[in-house]
Parts: C-alpha cells; sequence; structure tokens
C-alpha cells in the first residue's frame, strides 16, 4: 500500500489533469453562422453566444451538416458555461450525430460528466474520438498527447491501473527518460499499485537525483515501506555516496544493510562517525 506523502510535488499529478479547454477558432474559413456564436464565446458572453446559435439554428434556409453541428456545439459550450448541464448535454449529442468526427462536442460531454464525477462516461468518450486530419474549421482537435493523459488520468480515478500504464506508455514510447518530473513520480506511484518493485526502484533511481536529501528519503522510504527492503538498500548506497555527511541517509543505509545481513558494510559506516538515533 502506497502510504500518504504529504509534499505537494508528491501529489498524483493526473488527478489534477485538466483537457485544454476550447480554443474558439474564428478563422476566415469559419461559416460566417458560426463566428459571432465563437467570438461571444471567447469573450465569455454566453447569453450572446446562445441567443446567436439559437438564431442561426431557427433559420428556414439549409446548412451543411458540418455548419449546423459547429452551431450546435457552440450552443452546448453556452449553455453547459450557464450551468445548464441537461440542455449542454442535449445540444452537444445533437452536435455528434450530424458530425461525430468532431471534438468540440465530446469535449462538452466530458465536462458536464467530469462534474458529475462519471469518469467512466468521460473515458469511454475520449476512448470512442477518432481524430480526423482535416477536422471542421470550428472544430479544435485533440493534441495526441493530451488524449493520452486524459484517458489515463480517468483510468486514474477509477483505479483501472493497467489501463493507465498503458496510456502512458503510448504517450512516453522511450519510457522514463521521456516523462516529465510529475509523469514519473505518478509512474513510481503506478508501479507500486501495480506490484513492480523493479519498475517502481527504477523509478525512484530517476527522480532521487533532482531532490534534496529529506524529499528523496520520503520517496525510497515507500519502497522500504512496501517491504521491498533488498530494492531501496542499492538507492540508499547512492545516496549515501552523493550526500555522505547526511545523518539520516546514513542511518537509513545502516539500518538497511543491517536487515539485509550486510553486516560488515553496516558496521564499516557506521564506525565512519557516532550515530545519531531519533528520540
Amino acid at each position: 500500500m502506497l502510504r500518504k506523502l504529504d509534499t505537494p510535488s508528491y501529489q498524483a499529478y493526473l488527478v489534477s489533469y485538466r483537457l485544454p479547454w476550447l480554443p474558439y477558432s474564428t478563422s476566415a474559413d469559419v461559416p460566417a453562422s458560426v463566428q459571432p456564436v465563437w467570438m461571444a464565446l471567447g469573450a465569455g458572453a454566453w447569453d450572446a453566444a446562445r441567443r446567436s446559435a439559437q438564431a442561426s439554428l431557427a433559420e428556414s434556409r439549409l446548412f451543411a451538416s458540418t455548419e449546423r453541428a459547429g452551431l450546435l456545439a457552440g450552443l452546448a459550450v453556452a449553455e453547459l458555461m450557464s450551468s445548464r448541464t441537461d440542455e449542454a448535454r442535449t445540444a452537444a449529442r445533437r452536435s455528434l450525430e450530424l458530425y461525430p468526427a468532431q471534438w468540440t462536442a465530446r469535449r462538452i460531454l466530458v465536462e458536464a460528466d467530469a462534474r458529475v464525477r462519471d469518469y467512466k462516461a468521460c473515458y469511454r468518450t475520449i476512448s470512442e474520438h477518432v481524430p480526423v486530419d482535416r477536422p471542421a474549421a470550428w472544430d479544435a482537435p485533440l493534441v495526441h498527447a493530451d488524449r493520452c493523459h486524459a484517458l489515463a488520468s480517468f483510468a486514474w480515478k477509477l483505479g483501472k491501473w493497467e489501463k493507465v500504464a498503458t496510456h502512458l506508455e503510448e504517450a512516453y514510447p522511450e519510457g522514463l527518460a521521456g516523462m516529465p518530473d510529475p509523469i514519473r513520480e505518478d509512474w513510481f506511484r503506478l508501479s507500486l499499485y501495480r506490484g513492480l518493485p523493479d519498475e517502481a526502484t527504477r523509478a525512484a533511481a530517476s527522480l532521487i537525483g533532482n531532490r534534496p536529501v529529506t524529499s528523496a528519503d520520503e520517496l525510497l522510504q515507500t519502497i522500504v515501506q512496501g517491504g521491498w527492503t533488498d530494492r531501496a538498500l542499492p538507492l540508499y548506497r547512492e545516496l549515501h555516496r552523493s550526500q555522505p555527511g547526511h545523518e539520516l541517509v546514513r542511518r537509513r543505509l545502516v539500518a538497511l544493510c543491517i536487515k539485509e545481513g550486510q553486516l560488515d558494510e553496516a558496521r564499516r559506516i557506521a564506525a565512519s562517525a557516532p550515530l545519531r538515533f531519533a528520540a
């Protein structure tokens, strides 16, 4: 069991991960009927965006399916931002029926479901999205890394550790070397949850060099408390080599050497200076 770590930087990054919000493109390629809706959304004028979308949708002229889908997607955003969640869901689903390849309406559904902590629905909605090479001009394509992070985040919230690992491996095919520190920390936690001490050790080894000693010790103590003292011992040796005068590290190393039967090493380290034990 992974104990709670109190240092804020150790809090799981994926737990608080949020998908980027919509950019509301107003490029020249966006249909004229959608432009004022997107401009109002960009300005945070939700009522104006709703009125503009509803007025255009009420016109009797024929719309291309992607244009009507854009108006409905804009309406869905305005409804959601006005806390009219049911209306937002309805508009988003109607938009998706007209243009299933889009991300915008799916983003609205993900946000609506996340607000009520329906993480299974969030995961499903993102999983069902298949990006296209040339999305509609008003749509905001989902970047591959954001897709992987979002799926990993919702899988984490659902306790689906193997799925989390799959999505992180997809995001970082080069492994630990390509992961930023917040993701490495989550990979460390994930390895413990999955009962993979060797993987946890590799993640810890990649993290401790960039931390203050007390922070590195807190990380390694999680491995010790998991019962994997044989994996923690070489990491404490490395930490002791880099910080030979640090009393806490020396005490930890002596204790681990004794536990692992390395008595000569324990005597040698203990003899290098008097050990001060906590009261």
